[in-house]
């Protein structure tokens, strides 16, 4: 059975010969401050998460009142766009850019096109070429060129081999036929550079409109409506972190205190 709880308290009820009287007093007491200061933790703990708790509820009320704003700020500034856009297109500076910009456009898909076919048949036409061992090995040293470099006895072989299949019309004809693939493209590259600088111009006459029309400001309000929105999450992500962190320290107090 339990001992009396005067026992405890005062071993000296008990009588001396009684178990609890050889109990450690100061050591019951350092017992009980441990337990003490246990509880206060686990409270300290509580209140300091119920305070998070409130501080999350109320930012997660002005990320929800930055978000509208954001939203109601992209719908102004949308609404110009649009406004603008079907206005703008009848006028004169626009019409002469979209047409420039439609012109050089369909220049540089046809100049793709080509291009790329080019570069798909390139394959089958050199096959023949790359097929003879003799034109490959004078091609693959450069016979005929600047950068041939070989000893007197080499070059003469070389030279007899050249002589043989013909090498220097062929190597002309091989060239050409590589180089094409490369001409069109850097020809298609250059169209579709073209393409970007009049969509710049269309742009920009689409962008004056749109300054016109009252843009700027609502502009700058929506930037600054989801600066403050960033803000806003941030800080609910970080208070979200803390109260992780509470809960992991409360969880480790309480299953500390049940072992």
């Amino acid at each position: 059975m339990r001992a009396n709880l005067a026992e405890l308290v005062d071993p000296g009820v008990a009588g001396e010969d009684h178990p609890v009287a050889q109990l450690d007093v100061p050591g019951e007491r350092r017992a009980v401050q441990i337990l003490d200061d246990y509880r206060l933790r686990i409270a300290a703990t509580a209140e300091r998460r119920d305070g998070l708790l409130q501080e999350v509820a109320a930012a997660e009320t002005q990320r929800n009142a930055a978000a509208t704003a954001v939203e109601e700020a992209l719908a102004v500034v949308e609404g110009i766009r649009a406004d603008t856009e079907a206005k703008v297109q009848t006028a004169p500076a626009w019409q002469a850019a979209k047409r420039a910009f439609d012109e050089i456009e369909a220049v540089a898909a046809e100049a793709e096109k080509k291009a790329a076919n080019s570069e798909t048949e390139l394959g089958a036409k050199k096959k023949p070429y790359d097929d003879d061992p003799l034109f490959t090995y004078l091609w693959g040293r450069k016979f005929g060129t600047r950068d041939y470099q070989s000893g007197n006895f080499v070059r003469f072989i070389d030279r007899i081999v050249a002589d043989f299949i013909g090498f220097n019309d062929v190597r002309a004809n091989y060239a050409a036929l590589i180089e094409i693939p490369l001409r069109l493209r850097e020809h298609a590259t250059a169209k579709r550079a073209e393409v970007a600088e009049r969509q710049g111009a269309l742009s920009e006459v689409e962008r004056k409109a749109m300054l016109d029309a009252g843009i700027e400001p609502k502009e700058r309000i929506l930037a600054e409506a989801r600066h403050k929105l960033a803000a806003v999450d941030q800080a609910l992500e970080e208070k979200h972190g803390l109260l992780r962190k509470i809960d992991e320290e409360r969880k480790g107090l309480l299953d500390g205190g049940t072992n």
